[in-house]
């Protein structure tokens, strides 16, 4: 499970230490000074500052190397797992939130309902600010890609709890071009005519599970799906507003709100809490 808690400690760390409640631990990788030069990354600087709000927000880890966006020098950096061979792999770019590495392909995805596709066979931004409207604000905070399908978990229908899901599968011809499907043609296509190759469940209430993991990405989903029946107050308060960071190799989910990142079991129960305090609060800039 190294994969994905390594990502949240590196982004984590570069501003605050991090307390762990056993069994999960983590480990420092690497600090960054804050700058615009090589090895850095850029915090805007405030008199007493408590929380940073303009740290490098998107992250992503896949095969040994990190893809950070270094959100305020406007570019996204590629650092491999040791900290050597740090380069910048975009720039002049507005980067997202919401950064995610699958196959050839770099994903982008930002709150202003733009996206960008980086291709690192050509090396190129095959797409840049190009819109994803979805009709849901916030779905970057929402947005997995489960193998070949970018899956978008909306909001439910005012009055309902079913979830919804916009999709787009992506081909061997894929050019970058991102057009969602609505949540009817979402859920027709896996169950009909979908043949990728991953393995896709829609069930009786309408969540899709891939390879037999749930795909809730919103929190209000997930805490549905496991809590509707038998309220828990406490995973309510964790799962509402967070934003979903991944899974990892034994199927449990990281969830990200401000200064904490919460690890949930397989079965929806809280595994641990990780929190950051700032380590120089009254400083000018870090």
């Amino acid at each position: 499970m190294r994969t994905i808690y390594t990502c949240a400690a590196l982004l984590l760390f570069a501003v605050f230490q991090i307390y762990a409640l056993d069994p999960i631990q983590f480990e420092v990788i690497s600090r960054f000074p804050n700058g615009r030069g090589e090895g850095e990354f850029r915090f805007h600087e405030f008199e007493g500052m408590g929380s940073n709000p303009s740290s490098p927000k998107g992250l992503s880890f896949v095969d040994g190397v990190f893809y950070i966006t270094d959100n305020v020098n406007q570019r996204v950096i590629r650092l491999e797992e040791n900290g050597n061979h740090w380069g910048v792999l975009l720039n002049n770019l507005d980067p997202g939130f919401n950064l995610i590495r699958q196959g050839r392909f770099l994903f982008d995805f930002a709150s202003s309902g733009f996206y960008n596709v980086y291709n690192h066979d050509q090396q190129s931004l095959t797409v840049k600010n190009s819109r994803l409207s979805t009709g849901d604000a916030s779905y970057y905070m929402k947005t997995v890609i489960a193998g070949d399908m970018i899956l978008v978990n909306a909001s439910p229908e005012r009055g309902t709890e079913t979830p919804r899901y916009f999709g787009f599968h992506i081909t061997e011809n894929f050019d970058g071009t991102i057009s969602m499907m609505n949540p009817e043609q979402t859920i027709d296509f896996l169950k009909n005519e979908y043949e990728g190759t991953e393995e896709f469940i829609v069930d009786e209430e309408g969540y899709i599970l891939w390879d037999g993991k749930l795909v809730a990405p919103y929190g209000r989903s997930f805490y549905n799906y496991y809590y509707a029946e038998q309220p828990n107050s406490e995973m309510r308060n964790i799962l509402s507003g967070s934003q979903f960071i991944g899974w990892d190799q034994e199927g449990r989910t990281f969830w990200g709100y401000r200064r904490s990142v919460s690890v949930v079991d397989t079965d929806g129960s809280l595994i641990a809490d990780f929190y950051g305090e700032n380590i120089n609060a009254g400083a000018k800039s870090q």
